[in-house]
C-alpha cells in the first residue's frame, strides 16, 4: 500500500490527532499488507509510532514546532539494507528506500514524495512562481529517481506522492525504465486526490519489467488525508510471460 496520511490531521486539528493516530493504528492491522509506504506522516513530538509485527524505517525532517514529519516503510518483510536521499535540507520531500526478501528474491522498495505546489495564503504572482519553482524540481528529481533506479542490483517498486498526473513529464519518464502499475492491472479513472473539485491520480505505482502487478485499488474510505491510498499486489513474473 502507498498512502500521502497528510499528518494523520494533526496540523489542520491537533486534538484529534491522539485518536487520529490510535484508529490508524488499528486500521494498518486490520488491512495486514506485507508493505506500507507513507508520505507526509507525522510523528508528534517525535513519539516513535510502532506497529507490532512491523519493521519501522523512516526519513524524516524536524519541523519548527519539533514534530517529525516525512516517509515512513513498514514491512513484514525481512530487510537486506535501507537508506534515504534527501532532496533539501530538512525537507519532508525526499526519496527513501528499503531492500526486502520476498520468497526467494530481494525486491528494492522505493518510497517518494515530491513537491506539492501549495498555493495557500499566496498572491497570484506568488502562485506562478510556485507553480514555476515546482516543475523545475520535480523535473529534477525525476532524474535522481531514474539514475538511481538504473542502479539498482535488485528489481524495483517505486510509488509514492508524485504531486504529478500521469501524462507529466516526470511519469513519462519513469514508463520509459518502468511499468505504470495502474496500466497494467487497475481499472476506471482511479483517482486518489481531489484538486478544486478535480478528481485526479497523483499518487502512483511503477514497477521493474520482471514484477508483475494485481488487483490495483484505490481505497475509499472516510480516512485522516486528502488523498486515498491505494493497494496493490506485486510478485515475481513466471518465466515467458
Amino acid at each position: 500500500m502507498t498512502y500521502n496520511t497528510n499528518a494523520l490531521g494533526f496540523f489542520r486539528d491537533s486534538t484529534k490527532y491522539k485518536n487520529n493516530r490510535k484508529v490508524f493504528h488499528q486500521w494498518v492491522l486490520d488491512k495486514d499488507y506485507d508493505v506500507y509506504c507513507f508520505q507526509e506522516m507525522v510523528e508528534v513530538n517525535k513519539q516513535p509510532l510502532d506497529i507490532e509485527g512491523y519493521t519501522r524505517l523512516s526519513s524524516l525532517k524536524t519541523t519548527k514546532d519539533d514534530h517529525h514529519l516525512g516517509l515512513f516503510i513498514y514491512t513484514k518483510l525481512p530487510i537486506v539494507r535501507h537508506d534515504k536521499i534527501e532532496w533539501a535540507f530538512n525537507s519532508y520531500n525526499r526519496l527513501m528506500w528499503a531492500d526486502l526478501v520476498a520468497g526467494n528474491d530481494t525486491i528494492r522498495v522505493i518510497n517518494v514524495h515530491m513537491v506539492s505546489y501549495d498555493f495557500a495564503y499566496h498572491s497570484v504572482r506568488q502562485n506562478i512562481l510556485k507553480v514555476k519553482n515546482a516543475l523545475k524540481a520535480r523535473s529534477w528529481h525525476s532524474k535522481l529517481i531514474e539514475r538511481f533506479i538504473s542502479e539498482s542490483p535488485y528489481p524495483v517498486i517505486l510509488c509514492g506522492d508524485f504531486n504529478e498526473l500521469p501524462q507529466s513529464y516526470p511519469c513519462i519518464k519513469m514508463r520509459r525504465i518502468l511499468n505504470d502499475a495502474f496500466a497494467t492491472s487497475g481499472a476506471g479513472y482511479a483517482h486518489t486526490y481531489n484538486f478544486k473539485g478535480i478528481p485526479i491520480r497523483i499518487d502512483q505505482v511503477f514497477t521493474s519489467d520482471e514484477l508483475k502487478s494485481g488487483n490495483y485499488e484505490v481505497i475509499d474510505e472516510p480516512l485522516w488525508s486528502d488523498h486515498r491510498p491505494i493497494s496493490i499486489e506485486i510478485g515475481r513474473r513466471d518465466p515467458g510471460e
